[in-house]
C-alpha cells in the first residue's frame, strides 16, 4: 500500500484543509481504481438492464432485474462520476501547489 504525501506546509494550521489537500494530493492511479470499479458497476447495471428488457418476459421479476440494474448503474455512475471530479481538482491541486512546475520565463 502506497504513503499518503505529507501536505504542504500552507494548510498546516487547519485540519480539514489539511485533510483535503492529502485527499486531492494522491496518486492518480489510486483514482483511477475507483473510477475503473464506478465504470464496471455501470457497465454491468446497464446490462442489466438490456437484458431483463430484451429477454425476459412482463413480470414482476423482471421489474425486480430492471430496478437492480438501475440501482447498481446508478451507483456505479455516481462513483464514476466522483472519481473524475477527484482526478480534475488533484490535478488543480498540484499545479497550483507545485513550486517547482514554474513555466519558463521568456527574457
Amino acid at each position: 500500500m502506497s504513503k499518503r504525501p505529507k501536505p504542504p506546509p500552507i494548510y498546516s494550521n487547519n485540519r480539514y484543509l489539511q485533510a483535503l489537500a492529502v485527499h486531492y494530493s494522491v496518486p492518480a492511479e489510486l483514482i483511477f481504481k475507483q473510477f475503473r470499479w464506478g465504470a464496471i458497476a455501470f457497465g454491468l447495471g446497464l446490462g442489466l438492464v438490456i437484458y431483463a428488457n430484451a429477454s425476459l418476459p412482463n413480470s414482476v421479476q423482471q421489474e425486480l432485474i430492471v430496478l437492480g440494474g438501475l440501482i447498481l448503474g446508478g451507483i456505479g455512475f455516481l462513483i464514476a462520476m466522483l472519481a473524475q471530479m477527484r482526478m480534475m481538482i488533484g490535478r488543480f491541486v498540484r499545479f497550483y501547489l507545485d513550486k517547482d512546475n514554474k513555466p519558463p520565463r521568456a527574457d
